[in-house]
């Protein structure tokens, strides 16, 4: 049932957000992944971890801060210039 729920909002997503927004989900899913383990099962994060978990997220939000301020296309790109 949590796969079809997952799907279905990762198909919704789709048709309100660009696809390269959708598609960082797969870097997010780990660090939710060990936040969840240390949570609910008391698993230890190491400072490597911690690390680790740091540059995906910079990476992610690198990403969707540079997709955000590019312009949408190259006809965009000239009228701005002008």
């Amino acid at each position: 049932m949590g796969s079809l729920v997952g799907y279905m909002s990762y198909i919704w997503l789709l048709s309100v957000l660009p696809a390269s927004r959708v598609g960082t989900y797969a870097y997010v899913n780990p660090v939710i992944a060990v936040f969840l383990g240390w949570l609910f099962l008391n698993e230890t994060i190491t400072m490597q971890q911690i690390v680790a978990l740091m540059i995906i997220l910079t990476g992610v939000i690198l990403v969707n801060i540079a997709k955000s301020e590019a312009p949408a296309t190259v006809a965009e790109a000239i009228r701005t210039k002008e």
